[in-house]
């Protein structure tokens, strides 16, 4: 399943929601910071510029390919 931005959502922020899932459980679940979590939804930091192993926890986490959470802009 392809992820693509709507109404300016990150693919992370979309995925997550989709899931149903809070920051506070996809940080549990990743191990990667709610606060961090946060700034990449709310494009106060870039996942592109995240490591690629924190960007692997969260699609790990999310039971997605590393891919679909990266933004294309």
């Amino acid at each position: 399943m392809a992820y693509i931005k709507k109404n300016n959502l990150t693919k992370l922020t979309k995925i997550r929601q989709d899931l149903g899932m809070t920051r506070a459980q996809l940080a549990e679940k990743s191990g990667v910071s709610a606060r961090a979590i946060e700034r990449y939804e709310q494009r106060r930091s870039s996942i592109n510029d995240a490591s690629v192993g924190r960007v692997r926890d969260l699609a790990r986490a999310l039971g997605v390919p590393i891919e679909n959470i990266i933004d294309d802009d």
